[in-house]
């Protein structure tokens, strides 16, 4: 074990480094709520060092077991996974104890990107872990909406997200109103019960605590600044060389005025030649401008200045993520010397461990102005010979502005933003970070925010009766700012059966502009066709998409489509055919299960019921054990775990019970709960053993109330039956011949593949009857008070939410979900027998 923080910390970070006394007191101290710390300070080291080392001190008490470190930016979650996993791999190489208190760096730290390839963390709750994700993927989790994921996993994600995590919400700034709704979600925390608590983090070089104030968060949060509240740290001459670096200001003569293609040319051109002209030799010079289109001309216009591709660097967000590596691969290391022109967007706000000597910006917000000021003179090398040199770029000017023309050049700020910015800014003759104006309570204001009653009405996470989810984009960034996700494909031979994109494949696209494309060009796009009943076995089914595009869609392009090359990324005005990334390997997702898919049903072996109800029961019970759940609620998850696949006795379910080798290996008599093959083509669509199974046992308890948690958990442990009872708009009732054969009503009630009346056979475990066996009844389907099965089902449900609050009881759910997928692997593998 490392005997202290100091040691833990010089070896992650190599060199003898050693810790600033703000990160001393990180990894010694209850952590506040915010922490502010200038650029260069090491703040994300911190805070991933300092959570790792209370798990392995044994004098402190433990925090939570999951980091989820949320970051606004795609671009930044490669680079801190990066470096997290270097730092955990010094640490493990280090040949001291320190595993088994230490994440491990291959299975523990994991990316939650849209595209990516994600690793299953969820079905390890027990282990420390670090979650490394973009706030679209996290947010929308922490919702029950997650983005790019299977929907019937959402309850799953969002009750590990909400108990025993440690948020940390990075580069604030950055984070439009998913800051405000980060808030929220840990003020909802506070306000119900977790079953572990979690708490959050929020830090930035440029935060106010008040921007943290909600109507449900309204705590003062505990804030740390730094240096000023670390006396060593204040006094420090590394410190002091960061803080007071030399940066030189002054405004440009340039003046972005006008959208106009023919202007955006000329400013290019003005912009490049101003910049070439203060570059200095094997010195890096920097240009940050506010949208993609600018960075790509200006990058253009440097080309024609004579700058080879290897002496210039473009660095945004629409790249592919190997055009977008090469780019930024390009970027000098620290105290590397480069000839190196940078042309940038936001993209360079954060993460980006260079220094520059020269800098041109447009003007921002003043908390964007402040993160790219620290990407100049970064490490006070330069303060011996003058220091960075910078000059910011006026946007329209501060004279009378037409309110069109404003706001199409300010974009994606406000003018007022600019305004406020272009004040503090014409201040400063030096912007080294101590001389900066600290920002403003009223910098950052939200415009929307998720309210008690529209997060609770999240948690039923059915699609409304058109077929529908809840938009939440507006709570996770704002309306002008999400994305969709496009590919390209060779779709000669018209083609639309295709596997779903690797991450490698995928360009990120605004919503808006990728709609004015679409439309403006009379491009076809494909999207996954959601009436199709996939097959896991099979590529995915893509139609034409001709609707308005949402957040986290994606869609498939044909390569001779154009609108992308490898230097410059997503480009609407290209008309080249783009080279496809594809390979023959491409994982086929799971995003587009359907609802009467059960791909755990399917082993290597014919596996009997009863050992699986026995199997998943240990699983379950040896699963509370490890995370110390609470007797009470242990037994009723057992009792859920051994009921929960009851319904699988069903007629309907044992039909698609089957073998591909129907002679060496015959399908045998007994009641099954997998096969080789699971074939949902026969038997009834849209069946659903669970609901049999908490019919059954609801039944068998005859429909009493204390039973409700158990039934909820029987029902909910596919994440298909949930808060609601009801069939689906395209099921169709018993076949008359059928209807006369059940009790009334007639027709009979139906929903999720199960009929009024359907009978399901005994079953006996370890020799006692667990079900006698009967027919079953959906009159827990209709509203009201039903005299013989009582309450409904709805009632039911949304009674569980109110005393369990949604923290808890989606945390029960995914405990009996998590031991059920450990069970089904080890029958797969035969390990259980």
């Amino acid at each position: 074990m490392p005997h202290n923080f100091q040691s833990l910390f010089s070896v992650a970070l190599g060199n003898d480094i050693h810790p600033y006394s703000y990160q001393q007191e990180l990894a010694e101290k209850d952590w506040p709520d915010v922490l502010i710390a200038p650029t260069g300070l090491g703040k994300t080291a911190a805070v991933v060092l300092s959570w790792a080392w209370k798990h392995c001190s044994t004098d402190q008490k433990k925090p939570p077991r999951r980091l989820a470190y949320c970051l606004p930016m795609r671009t930044l979650v490669d680079q801190t996974a990066l470096n997290i996993r270097k730092w955990l791999k010094r640490l493990q190489k280090a040949n001291l104890d320190w595993e088994s208190c230490l994440p491990d760096p291959s299975r523990d730290v994991h990316i939650l990107m849209g595209g990516v390839d994600e690793t299953p963390w969820f079905t390890e709750p027990e282990r420390t872990a670090i979650l490394i994700g973009s706030q679209d993927m996290l947010l929308s989790r922490a919702l029950m909406r997650g983005y790019a994921m299977n929907r019937f996993r959402w309850p799953v994600d969002f009750a590990l997200l909400h108990n025993d995590t440690q948020w940390v919400f990075d580069e604030v700034q950055l984070m439009g109103s998913g800051l405000t709704t980060s808030a929220q979600l840990e003020g909802f925390r506070r306000k119900f019960p977790t079953e572990i608590p979690s708490r959050s983090l929020w830090t930035s070089a440029t935060l106010h605590p008040k921007w943290l104030e909600t109507v449900d968060f309204h705590e003062s949060p505990k804030t740390w600044n730094v240096p000023s509240k670390f006396l060593n740290d204040e006094n420090s001459p590394q410190v002091r060389k960061l803080v007071d670096a030399l940066k030189p200001i002054e405004k440009s003569a340039l003046i972005l005025r006008s959208t106009d293609k023919e202007h955006i040319r000329d400013y290019a051109e003005a912009l490049a030649s101003e910049a070439v002209s203060m570059h200095r030799k094997n010195q890096v010079t920097l240009l940050v401008v506010n949208t993609v289109s600018r960075a790509q001309a200006v990058y253009k216009a440097i080309q024609r200045k004579g700058f080879a591709p290897d002496r210039l660097a473009l660095i945004h967000s629409r790249f592919r993520p190997a055009d977008r590596k090469t780019q930024i691969e390009k970027l000098p290391k620290p105290s590397e010397k480069k000839d190196l022109m940078v042309v940038a967007t936001q993209a360079i706000e954060a993460g980006m461990d260079f220094s520059a000597t020269v800098m041109l910006t447009e003007l921002a917000p003043m908390s964007s102005i402040v993160q790219r000021l620290g990407r100049v003179n970064r490490y006070g090398e330069l303060n011996n010979c003058g220091g960075g040199k910078i000059r910011w770029i006026d946007i329209l000017g501060d004279g009378p502005k037409n309110e069109k023309y404003a706001k199409a050049l300010s974009a994606p700020y406000t003018p007022e933003e600019l305004d406020t910015c272009r004040k503090r800014i014409s201040m400063l003759s030096d912007a080294r970070p101590s001389n900066l104006p600290p920002p403003e309570s009223d910098d950052y204001v939200s415009q929307s925010v998720i309210r008690t009653k529209d997060f609770r009405d999240l948690y039923d996470t059915d699609p409304d009766l058109t077929g529908f989810d809840v938009d939440i984009s507006h709570y996770i960034r704002d309306s002008e700012d999400t994305d969709v996700r496009v590919f390209w494909r060779d779709l000669s031979n018209s083609q639309l059966e295709q596997t779903m994109p690797t991450y490698e494949e995928i360009c990120a696209i605004p919503i808006g502009r990728c709609a004015s494309w679409l439309k403006s060009k009379e491009i076809k796009a494909y999207c996954v066709d959601p009436q199709a009943r996939h097959d896991k076995n099979r590529p995915t089914i893509w139609v034409a998409f001709n609707d308005s595009p949402w957040p986290g869609l994606v869609l498939l392009l044909d390569k001779e489509t154009g609108g992308y090359t490898m230097e410059t990324g997503f480009d609407s005005e290209n008309r080249v055919a783009v080279e496809p990334i594809f390979s023959q390997e491409a994982r086929i997702s799971a995003i587009a299960e359907v609802n009467d898919a059960d791909t755990d049903s399917e082993s290597k072996r014919f596996v009997k019921l009863d050992d699986h109800l026995k199997h998943v029961t240990a699983e379950a019970e040896s699963l509370c054990d490890t995370l110390n759940i609470e007797p009470r609620e242990k037994k009723l998850i057992s009792t859920a775990a051994l009921w929960h696949d009851v319904g699988k006795a069903h007629p309907a379910f044992q039909e698609r019970m089957s073998t591909d080798d129907k002679e060496s290996n015959p399908r045998p008599e007994y009641l099954l709960a997998k096969a080789p093959r699971y074939d949902r083509r026969k038997g009834r669509p849209y069946f659903r053993h669970e609901l049999a199974s908490v019919l059954a046992y609801l039944s068998r308890e005859n429909w009493s109330r204390d039973v409700d948690l158990v039934a909820y958990l029987i029902a909910t442990h596919h994440g298909k039956l949930r808060m609601n009872l009801r069939a689906l708009p395209a099921e169709k009732p018993a076949k008359p011949e059928r209807a006369k054969e059940t009790q009334p009503p007639n027709p009979p009630r139906f929903a999720r593949g199960i009929w009024e009346g359907d009978y399901i056979p005994s079953i006996e475990i370890n020799g006692k009857t667990l079900w006698d066996g009967g027919q079953l009844t959906l009159s827990l389907m209709e509203l009201g008070e039903h005299p013989v099965t009582g309450s409904s089902w709805m009632e039911r449900a949304q009674c569980l939410l109110s005393e369990h609050g949604p923290f808890r009881l989606a945390w029960l759910e995914a405990i009996l979900r998590i031991a059920d997928w450990r069970a089904s692997a080890k029958e797969k593998e035969n390990i259980n027998n």
